[in-house]
């Protein structure tokens, strides 16, 4: 399994990937630049804090984050079934969930690494924030995107397409129109969850939502190991 991790992490952040880690690092860092930017409009801690808020809420949770999710963890098993790769590891003597879960993991790393640099460059240019609500909320975003759309990859062949489609389309319309619509959304849940620990009051009870969005992941995750499990592959039957 260990091993699965580092073979996965080299996938990631290997020298041939150098240019799409450059662009996430960028993404990343998007935020603390259009934070630059508003903090000529901020006139005391207390306008900091509400742009903080502002720039977590509509930037770094409803964009960066999912879309860095979508990116990282998308072209995983996806590459490795189309080249093959994965059937080399299929006929090793591991079990088939870890093919799943050590990708998983290893983009789960780089994921809140990146995180916790977004989320550092743009406290520092606020000189406020929520910082640890943030961080817990930015971990959980990121464990529950990466999850759905693992599964997403497995089950698609556009993972990156669908995955836009899901974010824009389903979260960022339907499920502000539609109140039925937004209980399918993990964003609701993300929101609301940012709100409990924020000491605000909050829609749904806090227990719920950790549930839902560890549900999510838990399902993805299995989802995803079954989807592989049912996949035929060449060599299965020597």
């Amino acid at each position: 399994m260990f091993a699965l991790f580092r073979f996965s992490l080299r996938q990631l952040i290997g020298r041939h990937r150098w240019g799409a880690l450059s662009f996430w690092i960028v993404l990343t860092l998007l935020p603390a630049g259009l934070a630059a930017l508003g903090m000529a409009f901020a006139q005391d801690g207390a306008q900091r804090s509400e742009m903080n808020l502002v720039f977590f809420n509509n930037v770094t949770l409803a964009l960066v984050l999912p879309v860095l999710a979508l990116l990282v963890v998308s072209s995983l098993l996806r590459e490795e079934i189309q080249n093959q790769t994965v059937v080399y590891l299929y006929l090793k003597p591991l079990a088939r969930a870890g093919l799943v879960l050590a990708p998983f993991a290893s983009g789960a790393v780089v994921l809140l690494l990146l995180m916790a640099l977004n989320l550092i460059s743009v406290s520092f240019v606020f000189q406020e924030s929520h910082l640890m609500t943030f961080l817990a909320v930015g971990a959980l975003a990121l464990l529950a995107y990466a999850a759905f759309f693992t599964a997403l990859s497995l089950v698609v062949r556009r993972a990156v397409l669908w995955g836009l489609g899901y974010l824009l389309l389903w979260e960022g319309f339907l499920a502000n129109l539609s109140r039925p619509a937004s209980f399918l959304s993990i964003r609701k849940y993300l929101l609301n969850l940012e709100q409990a620990l924020l000491g605000n009051s909050s829609e749904i009870p806090l227990g719920t939502t950790l549930g839902v969005l560890v549900g999510v992941v838990m399902v993805s995750l299995g989802a995803a190991i079954w989807r592989l499990w049912s996949m035929e592959f060449v060599g299965d039957a020597e």
